[in-house]
């Protein structure tokens, strides 16, 4: 005597998409259970709806997003009209072809701090070249930063 899998149908199909051992067993799950649109492309992007970041299908972080918290989007102009903002690791606005801002050059002698961070750089310093153009802050001089409350940096000591 054989006994009925205690598998909800949605289970069912996971089991009959792993190809388990007892797959085979598994009754077929019922077309109402199967996800609607299958046929249709899968999404290009996926949104996190806590953090309101916006990730590439295959990013790392994307995969991670809680299918509570996730929401997908087939073009990334869909997710921006929602207010979701791009992830800095997988850049979905570069993949999807709409570069992020571009930050104007600094000169080498100019003086730059950062909305985040205490402290002020060369413009010639590695970590002026790090501070990306939403955070960046510019300054006439050395006692002007050191007014705004920056310290200078200890790699190229302003």
């Amino acid at each position: 005597m054989m006994r009925r899998s205690l598998v909800p149908a949605a289970m069912a199909l996971w089991c009959l998409l792993c190809a388990g051992a007892g797959a085979a067993a598994n009754p077929p799950v019922p077309s109402a259970v199967a996800s609607p649109g299958a046929e249709d492309a899968p999404a290009s992007f996926i949104g996190n709806k806590g953090s309101r970041k916006l990730h590439c299908a295959d990013c790392v972080w994307g995969t991670k997003v809680s299918p509570g918290k996730r929401k997908e989007f087939r073009t990334y102009q869909e997710a921006a009209d929602e207010g979701y903002f791009p992830c800095s690791a997988c850049r979905p606005d570069i993949a999807a072809g709409h570069p992020g801002p571009t930050r104007p050059p600094v000169a080498p002698g100019e003086i730059v701090g950062s909305t985040v961070k205490d402290f002020f750089h060369r413009g010639s310093c590695e970590w002026a070249d790090k501070i990306s153009a939403e955070h960046l802050l510019r300054f006439k001089t050395r006692e002007e930063a050191v007014a705004a409350g920056k310290r200078p940096c200890s790699v190229c000591k302003p």
